[in-house]
Order: structure tokens, then C-alpha cells, then sequence
């Protein structure tokens, strides 16, 4: 989800610069923090919690992928 959050330090003699209404991303899922989020159905998600939603394919090395 993405927050819309006051990161305002209260300058002395404000010019506005807008951090006031600074976007923030957080996973859906772990909550936490991150720099990007990824769209999964009704979710945003970063991305470790997407690939979590995966199984990984382990090759044996006896199978041929031809």
C-alpha cells in the first residue's frame, strides 16, 4: 500500500518543499517498508513476499529440459 506521510523536520522559515506529504510503500504482507511494490492480484507486495507466492523448480540433472 502506498501511505501518504508528514516527513516534515520543521524547518525555521518553511518554503514549502513538499515533505509534508511524502509517499511511503509497504508490503501488504510483511508491512514493511520498501523502495518498490508489486501488483498481485488485489495486493502489493514487495519483493521477496511475491516470490514467496512461487514454488521453485529444481531440476534434477537427469531430466532433460529438450
Amino acid at each position: 500500500m502506498i501511505k501518504i506521510e508528514d516527513d516534515c523536520v520543521g524547518c525555521p522559515y518553511c518554503i514549502n518543499c513538499g515533505k509534508s506529504r511524502t509517499p511511503h510503500c509497504y508490503c501488504d504482507k510483511c508491512h514493511q517498508e520498501v523502495d518498490e511494490l508489486y501488483s498481485y492480484y488485489d495486493e502489493q507486495l514487495c519483493e521477496k513476499c511475491l516470490l514467496d507466492e512461487f514454488p521453485v523448480v529444481i531440476v534434477d540433472e537427469e531430466v532433460s529440459c529438450w
